[in-house]
Formats: structure tokens, C-alpha cells, sequence
């Protein structure tokens, strides 16, 4: 956290440290069932204020295409007496940060493809704290809106279509695309449903239809003998050469001090 290198030999920033430090101890630390579909990995670090980090937490990404990657949350005697922050409601809002969700005051204006925060001219958006959330900075409650949920289970069936599709791709590419002609038509129907849901904002259902589209995809890779394979590019240490991933420190660490909003008064 002091701007050093801790492992210069890896090509990766040094805000990068606690990332590598952890993803090299995976096997250390990680200790959910095999059955689990996913274990996130949140690191607190309990500190005097000396040592203390300048931010309540981050989510950081893997460093090399954007990848969420592990939770760090920090507490010290000033965080804790002064600012009065303990670790639930950082790895809480933190975790929000993990699995999607932005703060209500940022945003992303996709006509010009500008990712901002709310400075300057606009400095208005801190309005959009006025909201149901953890993830806002006024502290109004400690768990996810509807308007949360919504909006994760939103990306969520997006994310089930999109690599529903890029199975698809790879299948119709094979030799043996004919082998799997029934679970690629069973995973388009899932799909124009999940959309039907869409439209009808019940998200849940389109979840639950997005995901057997993904599975249906990947049942028709199994049958043309298309190797899928799981990805763990957000929680090891890879020395391909990074892809800057142009995002702002703001937008996923949430700072104390000059500069900083998320202060208890």
C-alpha cells in the first residue's frame, strides 16, 4: 500500500500486492466445499493507525482483463474511534462492489463511453446517495435494495446468455456441430424466454432461464466434443502482460480522509 513493489519479478502494479500476496496462498486460505459454485476471498487487515490504509476497503480486479478478484477491508484505532467504522458494513458494501455493483453517486454514460464520479461538473450526482442501499455513502441501512438485486440479477442473466452464446460459437465451429443440434436449440429457446422475462422485469425467472441456456450450451459442447473449460483468471497470478483496464480508482476503493465521502458524523 506504500506505492512498492513487493514482488518485482511479476508484472503487476504494486497497488497489485495484496492481490498477489493472497492469490499465492490460495491454497492456504480457501476452505469452501468443492460443491460450491463460487468462494469469494475477503482479507481483513487490522492495523494501528501508523500503518493504517487510506481507504475503509477495495475491491480489487485480477490486474489483467478486469476480473473481480478478492475483497480487502482495514480497521485501525482512527477508522474505528473516530470515523466509527468496524469491518461488517465495509465488507458488506465491498462485496457489493464483487459482484457488481457500483455506488449510486458514480456511473457510465455509454453513448460517450465516459465512466465517471461525482466531481466537478458532476458534482450533482452525489444526489443518487439518496437511495436504498449499502452501496450508497450516507449509511441509511446495511444490506441491498430491490433496486440492488434487480440490477445483480440483471447482470447475472446477461453474464448466463452471453457465454451461452460463446459456447454456441465454439460448437458450430467443430466438426461434430451436428451432435449437438438439439442442446443449441433447447439453449435459443431458453434464451427468447429468459428475454420474455425481461421484458416483464421479473428478473429471478429470467436468471433461472438464462442459466439453463448455459447449461443446455454447455451439455451441446459436451456431446461435439468441445472442451469448455472453468476460468480462474480472477484469483491467480498470471504472467501474461496486463490489459490496462482504464477504471478509476474510485470506482472501487472506497477512500477516507481529503477526497473521501464515506465518514460517519
Amino acid at each position: 500500500l506504500q506505492d512498492v513493489a513487493c514482488y518485482p519479478n511479476l508484472d503487476y502494479p504494486a497497488f497489485a500486492n495484496l492481490f498477489l500476496n493472497n492469490a499465492l496462498k490460495k491454497q492456504q486460505w480457501m476452505d469452501g466445499p468443492k460443491s460450491a459454485d463460487y468462494e469469494a476471498g475477503l482479507f481483513n487487515y487490522a492495523t494501528n493507525d501508523k500503518l493504517s490504509a487510506p481507504f475503509l476497503g477495495f475491491a480489487d480486479d485480477n490486474y489483467r482483463d478486469g476480473t473481480q478478484s478478492y475483497v480487502f477491508s482495514f480497521v485501525s484505532p482512527l477508522i474505528a474511534d473516530v470515523l466509527g467504522y468496524g469491518l461488517t458494513t465495509t465488507m458488506i458494501h465491498e462485496v457489493g462492489h464483487h459482484v457488481s455493483m457500483s455506488h449510486p453517486h458514480d456511473g457510465f454514460d455509454y453513448e460517450t463511453g465516459v465512466d465517471y464520479e461525482a466531481a466537478d461538473s458532476l458534482y450533482f450526482a452525489w444526489s443518487g446517495d439518496q437511495h436504498n442501499s449499502i452501496m450508497s455513502y450516507i449509511d441509511l441501512n446495511w444490506d441491498f435494495s430491490q433496486f440492488d438485486q434487480d440490477n445483480m440479477n440483471r447482470f447475472m442473466a446477461a453474464t448466463y446468455i452471453t457465454n451461452a452464446n460463446k459456447v454456441a460459437a465454439r460448437v458450430l465451429r467443430s466438426d461434430d456441430a451436428n451432435e449437438a443440434a438439439q442442446e443449441l436449440a433447447r439453449a435459443d429457446k431458453f434464451i427468447g424466454e429468459a428475454v420474455s422475462e425481461f421484458s416483464e422485469h421479473d428478473y429471478e425467472d429470467a436468471i433461472e432461464a438464462a442459466k439453463n441456456a448455459y447449461d443446455s450450451s454447455l451439455e451441446g459442447a459436451d456431446d461435439a466434443d468441445v472442451v469448455i473449460k472453468e476460468t480462474h483468471a480472477g484469483t491467480t497470478v498470471d504472467t501474461t502482460p496486463p490489459t490496462p483496464s482504464g477504471r478509476g480508482l474510485y470506482s472501487h476503493v472506497d477512500r477516507i480522509g481529503k477526497g473521501g465521502h464515506r465518514a460517519r458524523r
